[in-house]
């Protein structure tokens, strides 16, 4: 199938970027930034009073799970 104005394949959108779907692609790019930005927010929040009671290297040694998914 030709696409106009072809940019690339996305494997998440399941078809080809280009003329009249760009704007489908810069949703799902904003909604994945979002998704990314309330994962680190309720890692933070997890983290942050763990770290006021404890040592940082503590809480990467308990919590390394969160940290790493955080990272």
């Amino acid at each position: 199938m030709c696409v106009l104005d072809y940019d690339h394949h996305c494997l998440f959108l399941n078809r080809c970027v280009g003329r009249g779907n760009h704007r489908l692609f810069l949703l799902f790019l904003v909604a994945m930034v979002m998704a990314h930005i309330l994962f680190l927010t309720a890692g933070g929040l997890y983290l942050w009073p763990r770290l006021s009671a404890e040592s940082v290297s503590t809480v990467i040694g308990r919590e390394a799970w969160v940290v790493v998914l955080c990272v």
